[in-house]
């Protein structure tokens, strides 16, 4: 990918400060609103296909603009609004104070028990809430999740999230090798939300043990653990929830509880009575569901840039989207049928 020279300009009335991330189809930057002067981030999905080899799926980021402009969630991240120019379309969003659950895990091996709990409550609160939107991720996982220095957490990264109603079931195989469940890997029709619950036991067994369930260095032998679901705890790993985490890694997707059946689970409600924390769906009062109402009905009527308010983009440097430095690089290994085919483990 290359990255274009976007630092330093004003854009949707926000000053481009720096380059925070790069993803497979954009761009993400750190930017400050001018207004109110606050931090914001921006990601900037390419229109043309000159800032890389694979254009980007117009109709997917439109899906993404469509998700987050219906989620309002203290753990989901906010959305803001939608710019474009002839190049580029601009997605600003809140900027998440902290770091992702992954370089928070890093610090610390694995996460006592009590913040555990608390992070656990947290995002099943937001799937909860999501999937009550008829929305499934597909992408849960450590970098996908950020954390503050107050405990907070909010799920980021809705790139690759789909409607799904009811028991309806999803044909795109997507998401990051070490949390996809075994229906993804078998290429099978799945369900969205059945398969968040999956990845999300992944995330949580991550932070109890420190480590995935299966070893990686081998793709192929890696994809047939997820298949044979064979899963050890050590013995340091509270027993309180380890047939919650057993339960949401089953094989099985219709085995798999719903985020409030996990919420009911006796470690959670113990810790949420303890905090006075109710486990409940959001309730948005008359000013922010008019608000949200008003995101939703402009969400996909983007402010026009002309050509005097930004100037022409140029290619700034060529980045290597394949220097990753970390423990768990396994995980930015992205599912689609060519790797799995290539295996040779899928027929």
């Amino acid at each position: 990918m290359q990255e274009p020279e976007l630092v330093g300009h004003q854009i949707g009335g926000c000053t481009i400060d720096s380059l925070l991330a790069v993803g497979t189809f954009s761009f993400v930057y750190i930017c400050t609103n001018i207004k109110y002067q606050e931090k914001r981030v921006m990601k900037a999905i390419p229109k043309v296909s000159k800032y890389g080899e694979v254009q980007v799926d117009l109709v997917h980021a439109k899906r993404e603009l469509d998700v987050l402009c219906r989620l309002y969630h203290p753990n989901v991240l906010r959305y803001i609004e939608t710019v474009e120019n002839d190049e580029f379309i601009f997605v600003f969003t809140e900027f998440c104070e902290g770091e992702t659950l992954l370089q928070f895990l890093l610090q610390r091996t694995v996460v006592e028990y009590r913040d555990f709990v608390d992070i656990a409550r947290q995002l099943l609160n937001a799937i909860e809430y999501i999937h009550s939107q008829n929305i499934a991720h597909r992408d849960l996982k450590l970098e996908n999740i950020m954390i503050s220095n107050r405990m907070k957490v909010k799920i980021i990264d809705f790139g690759l999230s789909n409607f799904t109603q009811g028991n309806s079931l999803l044909s795109t195989y997507c998401g990051s090798m070490q949390y996809v469940p075994p229906e993804i890997i078998c290429q099978e029709p799945y369900n969205g939300k059945m398969a968040d619950i999956w990845s999300l036991g992944i995330v949580f067994y991550s932070l109890l043990v420190g480590r995935f369930p299966w070893p990686d260095e081998n793709l192929s032998l890696l994809m047939n653990h997820i298949k044979e679901g064979n899963l050890t705890f050590p013995y340091f790993v509270n027993q309180c929830c380890i047939p919650t985490i057993t339960k949401m890694l089953s094989k099985m997707a219709d085995h798999r509880p719903n985020a409030s059946e996990i919420l009911d689970e006796q470690w959670l409600v113990e810790r949420t009575r303890s905090l006075g924390v109710l486990p409940q769906l959001v309730q948005l009062n008359k000013s922010d569901q008019q608000i949200l109402e008003k995101k939703q009905q402009n969400s996909m009527k983007p402010r026009l840039l002309t050509h005097d308010k930004i100037p022409k983009l140029r290619v700034k440097k060529h980045i290597d989207l394949k220097c990753r430095n970390s423990i768990m690089q396994s995980s930015h290994c992205l599912v689609t049928p060519n790797i799995m085919k290539n295996i040779g483990v899928l027929q």
